[in-house]
C-alpha cells in the first residue's frame, strides 16, 4: 500500500503540493528556553517547515524515514511530518527517563489486562461449529465479550509490538523519544461520534494511506460530475466507502495470514464478518450526519453529548459483535497468548482449575 501510495498515486498529485511533497517539520525551542509556543499555540508558533533535502545523504534519509512512518511521526529528533495528526506532532516527553516510565508503566499494564482477558475468554467452551459464536450468545453474555474484543485487540498490540519496538529504539538504539508515540494517543471511550472515534481516537496506523487511496475515486467522480458536481456529503460518503473497503481488505488479508489449519473451514464466515463490519462503518457516518448531529444540535450541550456518545456506543456495540464473531472464529479465544500469568497463579491458589491446557 506505501509502494502504491508513494509511485501510483503520487502520479495525479497536483504539483506543489503538500500530498505530493511531504515535508518534515521541526519542532521550535521550548517556550521556557525563550522560543516557540506553548500548547495552545498553532502549528506556525511551534513548527519550522523544513526545505527539502539537497544532498544524496539527506535525501536517502529522508526517503527511509518517510517510508517507514506510518503516523507521520519521524525517526529524527524533534521532527514529524508535516500530514502528521496533531497528537503525533504534540508528542514530544521531556526526556529518555520519562519515556522509559511512561512505556515501561504501558507494558506492565497491558500484560495485566491482557493476562486477566486472556483467562476469562480462554475458560469458557466456545462452541466454533457455528458461524457466529458471540452473537448466537444471550444479551448480557454477548454484550460482555463483545466488549472484551477490542479491549483484547489493543492490550495485544501494545504488548506484541507497540511498547516492546518503542523501548529498543529509544532506550536501546537511542533514537530520540519523540520517534516512537504510543498507538492510542487518545481515549477511544471518549469518542462523541463516528466520525471522532475513526478519524482521531481510534489509531491513526493506515489514515494517511488510506486516504491517500480514496483519492483515484474523487477524481472519478470529478470527471464523471463534469459540469454537475456531486454534493460535498455524496463525495465525502464514497471515500469513506474506499477507505472503509480498503482496510476490511487489510483484515481480509489478516484472516487468511492467521487462520489456523483447524479453523480453514471457517474462513467464508470469516470474511464475511469483516466485510460487514467495515462496509456498514460508512452508512453508519451518514446516519450520523444526516440524523443524529441535525435533531440533537439544538439541545443542552450536556444532551447533545449524551445522545451523540450513545449513538456511537450503540452503533459499535451492535456491530462489534460481528467482529468478536470474526475473532473467536480465528481461534482467538480459545488459546492462551501468555506463558506466564500471574492471574492464572491466583485462579489456581484460590482452588479453580488452570486455565493453561496439557
Amino acid at each position: 500500500m506505501r509502494i502504491l501510495d508513494v509511485c501510483i498515486i503520487g502520479f495525479w498529485d497536483e504539483e506543489g503540493s503538500k500530498q505530493a511533497v511531504p515535508r518534515w517539520r521541526r519542532r521550535k525551542q521550548r517556550a521556557d528556553d525563550g522560543d516557540g509556543g506553548g500548547n495552545g499555540d498553532s502549528d506556525e508558533a511551534k513548527f519550522i517547515t523544513l526545505p527539502l533535502p539537497s544532498t544524496w545523504q539527506g535525501r536517502l534519509a529522508y526517503t527511509v524515514d518517510s517510508l517507514l512512518s506510518f503516523r507521520g511521526s519521524s525517526l529524527f529528533k524533534d521532527c514529524s511530518w508535516d500530514w502528521a495528526p496533531r497528537a503525533v506532532r504534540d508528542y514530544n516527553p521531556p526526556n529518555r527517563a520519562a519515556y522509559f516510565r511512561s512505556a515501561l508503566g504501558n507494558l506492565i499494564i497491558a500484560y495485566v489486562l491482557l493476562d486477566l482477558i486472556d483467562n476469562i475468554l480462554v475458560r469458557r467452551q466456545w462452541n466454533l461449529g457455528t458461524p457466529y459464536p458471540v452473537s448466537s450468545l444471550p444479551a448480557l453474555p454477548q454484550l460482555f465479550y463483545t466488549l472484551l474484543t477490542p479491549a483484547f485487540a489493543y492490550t495485544g498490540n501494545v504488548l506484541a509490538w507497540e511498547q516492546p519496538m518503542g523501548l529498543i529504539l529509544v532506550m536501546i538504539l537511542r533514537f530520540p523519544v519523540n520517534s516512537c508515540p504510543p498507538l492510542h494517543l487518545y481515549n477511544p471511550l471518549e469518542a462523541t461520534s463516528l466520525a471522532e472515534l475513526w478519524g482521531y481516537k481510534w489509531h491513526t496506523l493506515w489514515r494517511r494511506t488510506f486516504d491517500r487511496m480514496s483519492l483515484p475515486a474523487l477524481w472519478a467522480m470529478d470527471r464523471l460530475g463534469g459540469d454537475r458536481p456531486f454534493s460535498a456529503r455524496t463525495i465525502k460518503f464514497v471515500r469513506a466507502s474506499v477507505i472503509f473497503a480498503l482496510s476490511a481488505l487489510l483484515h481480509v488479508g489478516v484472516t487468511f495470514s492467521v487462520t489456523p489449519k483447524s479453523a480453514a473451514t471457517r474462513g467464508i464466515a470469516n470474511i464475511a464478518w469483516v466485510l460487514v463490519f467495515f462496509l456498514a462503518q460508512p452508512f453508519g457516518l451518514l446516519f450520523e450526519n444526516t440524523v443524529v448531529h441535525p435533531n440533537t444540535e439544538t439541545l443542552p450541550k450536556r444532551w447533545k453529548g449524551i445522545l451523540r456518545r450513545s449513538f456511537v456506543w450503540v452503533w459499535m456495540v451492535w456491530l462489534g459483535r460481528l467482529n468478536a464473531n470474526w475473532f473467536a472464529l480465528l481461534d482467538g479465544f480459545g488459546k492462551r497468548r501468555l506463558d506466564f500469568s500471574p492471574v492464572d497463579m491466583i485462579m489456581r491458589t484460590l482452588g479453580y482449575q488452570s486455565s493453561f491446557k496439557s
